[in-house]
């Protein structure tokens, strides 16, 4: 499987569409760059906290 570069908008999506388990499906590895991280982290913060916590846990499976 080929890995790939994430980017903000396409992971937020697939988490509110509640997609975001495609993408350890469609590739081997996904790597988000810190700026990205950075990004997700304060969109988070804006979040209820349960699904704060979701996140939080999906972020957690993603390679940072």
């Amino acid at each position: 499987m080929p890995n790939v570069i994430a980017d903000t908008s396409p992971i937020q999506y697939l988490y509110q569409t509640n997609l975001l388990d495609l993408l350890p499906q469609l590739y081997g590895s996904v790597i988000v760059p810190q700026a990205v991280a950075n990004e997700l982290a304060a969109l988070v913060f804006r979040l209820d906290y349960s699904t704060r916590m979701a996140v939080l846990k999906l972020a957690g499976e993603l390679s940072w």
